[in-house]
């Protein structure tokens, strides 16, 4: 019964956000609508003027028993017999004409409708992941974000595909309908309660597995994707562990549980046209033998309404065949919808509130006061109370073991997140008044954790920013120890850096990192273990770059080796999310506590770094 529940209450969902999205395309539906009842019509003509063509006698026999075609065959006889014939195959070339011109425009459109709602969704749901909190993207994993930025719009456009397909087939359908209905009714009404029941037969058995697929396809479109996403980034690690064919059963036990769903989902989608043409078919038969009776052997006159009524059914097959392959591809990615809007309203939920008022820039002071921080409601405090300064021009330092806050304390500082107690002030204003876009604009952080785009070196320097001039991307690259190599590039600025950058070494990536940083003139320049994979001798001179800019922009430095701190201003030494040290590096070398003990350990090579 719950699940039976939680169907109903998606499919309902999938209908109204599929219904909504739709809307945005009503002039284009609109053309649809009047295409579609054009090439029903033109299917219509274009069969009853088979009749007269192929039999002549049908004009005053078949036709005029039937109220619809009765004045088609009086306009007919009126014509000579030697110009007949050459009239109704003029006109049934005219009627064929149109309906090709028309079935193109229909497709046209039934095609295109849906891509361009699929780009849509694709659009709007990057957009939701840009503009989402950073706590809630790190709960999702990649390859749940891969199926709801491109899977989730696909079998969206799907649904839209199979809703536009209805649409169409159900005007040539009750066309050809109320066609067989004048020609013979009973043998219409008897061909519509048959094909229903076959019908409800069929979608009652295999409802339950379209709705199971598409909620398991899901999943396992996640498990495919996280499980690449996590090779490609671990491959240097499953070949130093030997771990091939651990890494291969493991894909291929995801790759069977996805094409079992397939498996399924196509059986079922694909088993109902043959059903309903071979039901269809022995109706025929049925009726043919009835008609043998009713008739007897030897008459023939009901045989040209059978005919007329036999090609009506036929045509009518196609789009009643097109009709169920629709309900089942909806009732198969219905669930995108459900799943997308869930995301998009999440991610938007998630965002924090913006501030009204524009932040230019760092006039004096910025200041954590009793900053706490909380990320889950059932897990300790990240940052407890912790009061931290940072004045214009200074230099900055944060040191402290694994856990102990440094990152949480940066989080706040970038306004990623909001402290759960206590604030972040900026120049005596609250951080949350201050427009967010316009504060981050104001900060960079250099991390480890490089991230350069498969684009040139220009582009990744002047990344967010306009109308950079050569002059100032040269400054900072020499400023960031990275002028030398970038000159020697085969292009130079112009240079393409590949897939996340992986034509450079690691530490030219990060001096690229760091220059483009620079670019920006931050406010508050951040780095995050920035120095952790240059040389010395590159490092020195990036120290030297820090120590210039001192009093130019404030500088906030996290550091495992303790020798890039000691010229700082201040040194913050965190513990359990609590600042428990602080001072210049004499002032806590004097004070014997962690920080001492810290450099000591390091000093005679024991630890070669304190752990983040």
């Amino acid at each position: 019964m719950e699940l039976n529940a939680t169907h109903h209450q998606a499919k309902s969902v999938g209908f109204v956000e599929a219904a909504k999205w739709l809307s945005r395309e009503w002039p284009a539906i609109s053309w649809l609508v009047v295409l579609s009842i054009g090439l029903a019509l033109s299917e219509g003509i274009s069969v009853t003027l088979l009749i007269p063509a192929l039999d002549s006698a049908a004009m005053t026999g078949l036709f005029a028993k039937i109220p619809v075609l009765r004045t088609l065959a009086a306009w007919l006889l009126e014509v000579p017999d030697s110009y007949r014939l050459m009239l109704i195959a003029g006109l049934l070339a005219l009627a064929v004409t149109a309906r090709g011109i028309l079935q193109f425009g229909a497709q046209y459109l039934t095609a295109i409708i849906p891509l361009r709602l699929q780009c849509a969704i694709m659009a709007r749901s990057y957009e939701a992941l840009v503009d989402a909190d950073l706590a809630y993207m790190r709960e999702r994993n990649a390859g749940d974000l891969q199926v709801l930025l491109y899977d989730q719009p696909q079998r969206a456009a799907a649904v839209f595909n199979g809703l536009l397909s209805v649409l169409v087939s159900i005007a040539t359908i009750v066309l050809f309908a109320v066609l067989m209905l004048l020609v013979a009714w009973q043998m219409t009404l008897a061909a519509l309660v048959f094909v229903a029941v076959a019908h409800f037969i069929m979608k009652t058995v295999s409802g339950p597995w379209f709705a199971w697929a598409g909620e398991r396809l899901t999943e396992v479109l996640s498990n495919l994707k996280s499980g690449l996403t996590e090779t490609i980034a671990a491959l240097v690690l499953i070949k130093l562990r030997s771990a091939e064919t651990i890494m291969k059963r493991r894909f291929q036990e995801t790759t069977k549980q996805y094409r079992h769903v397939e498996a399924r989902r196509h059986l079922f989608t694909e088993l109902q046209s043959p059903v309903l043409t071979t039901i269809s078919g022995l109706f025929i038969c049925c009726m043919l033998v009835l008609a043998m009776i009713l008739y007897g052997a030897g008459d023939r006159s009901w045989t040209g309404l059978f005919i007329l009524f036999i090609l009506c059914l036929y045509r009518l097959l196609a789009p009643a065949n097109r009709l169920i392959a629709a309900q089942g591809i909806i009732a198969n990615n219905l669930n995108a919808f459900a799943d997308t809007e869930a995301f998009i309203t999440d991610a938007e939920r998630s965002r924090l509130p913006n501030g009204a008022e524009p932040f230019t820039r760092l006039q004096a002071l910025l200041r954590l006061e009793a900053a706490s921080l909380i990320y889950e409601a059932n897990r300790g405090a990240a940052l407890d109370g912790v009061d931290l300064e940072v004045r214009r021009g200074e230099i900055i330092a944060l040191v402290g073991i694994s856990g102990a806050g440094k990152s949480s304390v940066l989080t706040l500082l970038m306004r990623l997140r909001d402290p759960s107690s206590g604030r972040v002030v900026v120049d005596d204003i609250d951080l949350r008044n201050y427009d967010v876009t316009t504060w981050r604009r104001r900060v960079s952080i250099v991390s480890q954790d490089i991230v350069l785009f498969n684009d040139s070196v220009r582009n990744n320097l002047c990344f967010g920013l306009q109308d950079v001039p050569d002059a100032t991307l040269w400054a900072a690259l020499r400023d960031a120890s990275a002028e030398e190599f970038v000159r020697d590039l085969p292009e130079g600025l112009d240079t393409q850096l590949g897939d996340l950058g992986r034509k450079l070494s690691g530490g030219q990536r990060q001096r690229l990192a760091l220059a483009r940083a620079l670019v920006a003139d931050p406010d508050l320049l951040i780095l995050d273990e920035a120095t952790s994979q240059l040389d010395s001798i590159t490092e020195a001179s990036i120290q030297h770059t820090i120590d210039v800019a001192r009093g130019r922009r404030s500088v906030l430095i996290v550091a495992h080796r303790l020798s890039t701190v000691r010229n700082a201003d201040r040194i913050y030494v965190l513990d359990q999310g609590r600042v428990v040290e602080q001072g210049t590096h004499a002032e806590l070398q004097a004070t014997g506590g962690q920080y001492r003990r810290f450099f000591e350990l390091q000093t005679i090579g024991l630890v070669p770094d304190v752990p983040s």
